[in-house]
């Protein structure tokens, strides 16, 4: 979210962990504690992420489903999961934080 700031963008996020988003919050960051699942949104997004997420979770299916009740018209979903062999480590390589190379 920070990132996004820099860049001029409004960044808001949610996380179910309270203790995370206190965290978020002491830097700054617009950031509520809460389920994506059952939060109501009062606007629509032009990115929705997913990051380190579906993983997770028990039933990513309705996660992500809901995610794409949510992006404004030519808005987009974007989700990553650890995967050494996916298309986020090929793009982020050994900058990955979740993904260890095992070499």
């Amino acid at each position: 979210m920070g990132a996004a700031r820099t860049l001029g963008y409004t960044a808001e996020g949610i996380d179910i962990s309270p203790a995370s988003v206190a965290v978020g919050q002491r830097l700054g960051l617009k950031i509520q504690a809460g389920d994506f699942l059952y939060t109501e949104f009062a606007t629509r997004f032009d990115v929705i992420t997913l990051w380190a997420t579906l993983e997770h979770l028990p039933d990513p299916n309705r996660y992500v489903k809901r995610a794409r009740e949510h992006p404004r018209p030519g808005g987009v979903l974007l989700a990553s999961v650890p995967n050494f062999g996916g298309i986020t480590q090929r793009l982020i390589g050994t900058r990955d934080r979740y993904v260890l190379d095992p070499s």
